[in-house]
């Protein structure tokens, strides 16, 4: 019995070593609360073999080692736990810093898309005003240009007249050549003027 006792006890010192190496913070208060067990199982060892007189503190040793034993893994589960808030707590400000910098953001992109839709709208409404001074700029360029055709029939050939209505003609191609751009700019040139 004690040889079991004493090699449980070993393979327990043995583990929290190991954890005591692995950087397990716990692992201390294991270690702690094993070595009550290895004075216990020394004590019932040498009562055991006749060297120690039966007393109250061989008597006793097993029930103090395991009050020492319970109150110092107790001592461990509380490190514990302290230190699952304290990670807690880490993570949730590492979040709330996090969705910060998200809202930050959100709220730049927001900014940002709300410029490009506005400045998207004026480009629109520049267009639009650009393709109702274009169809009105063709009208007047395409009576200009009637009246001007009409007057070039009636006029003498190589006269000054006939030389500035021909000139006046050209220029009202120029002008509908320019109508023609604005209505492209505007992104109505798909429809006749």
């Amino acid at each position: 019995m004690v040889l079991i006792i004493g090699l449980s006890v070993l393979i327990m010192i043995t583990c929290s070593l190991l954890l005591l190496f692995k950087s397990i913070r716990q692992a201390r208060f294991y270690l702690l609360a094993w070595t009550p067990f290895i004075a216990s199982a020394i004590l019932i060892g040498f009562k055991s073999f006749g060297f120690m007189e039966n007393n109250w503190v061989t008597d006793s040793m097993v029930q103090n080692s395991a009050i020492f034993v319970a109150i110092l893994l107790s001592l461990g589960l509380m490190d514990k736990i302290h230190a699952f808030r304290q990670e807690r707590g880490k993570v949730l400000d590492k979040l709330h810093t996090s969705e910060a910098q998200y809202r930050m953001l959100a709220e730049k992109k927001k900014e940002a898309l709300e410029f490009q839709l506005h400045q998207s709208g004026k480009l629109e409404a520049i267009g639009t005003l650009a393709g109702s001074i274009a169809h009105d700029m063709n009208n007047i360029v395409v009576a200009i240009m009637g009246y001007a055709e009409l007057s070039l029939y009636k006029a003498k050939k190589r006269s000054r007249l006939h030389h500035r209505l021909d000139r006046i003609i050209q220029a009202c191609h120029r002008a509908r050549d320019l109508v023609g751009q604005i209505l492209t700019f505007s992104r109505q040139d798909n429809q006749e003027c």
